[in-house]
């Protein structure tokens, strides 16, 4: 009876001490996350100009948990991404404005089909590409060729038009 009791009470403390344990990388991790800013969804379509309409569309095909359009790439700041490589890359990014970011609070199926459909099928002044759960401008829809063609299959002169067509942004009004 001894022997059961011990053994119980070994099984007990252990996990005790596995309870601690966690809890104490819960608390750890707790103030390190960083928290994105939290941007209400326009909810009045009468006053929508400009980006305000990305998230009041999108918001009506899933809730938005989170969400961000950025005008130009002085609209980019670190405290609306979640780490500093992901806003360096947002930062390289020069070519891809204007630029509508967010997450989808549990999205059906259909509602991303429809989504993805209609940025691929719009045809306007500029092509609006999705990737990366963001929305943006481009110049031109990306085709599998450019995206396939590696620089040392190009000419120099092939390699910097393709460099500075990346460098500048749409040039057309939206």
């Amino acid at each position: 009876m001894l022997e059961l009791v011990r053994g119980n009470f070994l099984t007990g403390a252990l996990l005790v001490r596995i309870f601690v344990i966690l809890l104490s990388f819960f608390l750890s991790s707790e103030g390190s996350a960083m928290q994105l800013p939290q941007h209400a969804v326009p909810t009045n379509r009468g006053t929508l100009k400009g980006g305000a309409w990305f998230p009041y569309v999108i918001g009506k095909l899933a809730p938005l948990e989170w969400w961000s359009y950025q005008e130009s790439i002085t609209d980019v700041r670190q405290e609306e991404y979640r780490s500093e490589s992901s806003y360096q890359l947002a930062r390289q990014n020069t070519w891809e404005f204007p630029r509508f970011c967010f997450a989808m609070f549990r999205p059906s199926l259909e509602s991303i089909h429809a989504l993805l459909n209609a940025v691929k099928d719009y045809e306007g002044g500029v092509a609006w590409v999705m990737h990366d759960d963001c929305i943006g401008a481009w110049k031109t829809k990306p085709t599998a060729q450019g995206m396939v063609r590696l620089p040392y299959t190009m000419s120099k002169e092939e390699v910097e038009k393709h460099n500075e067509s990346l460098r500048q942004p749409p040039t057309r009004p939206l």
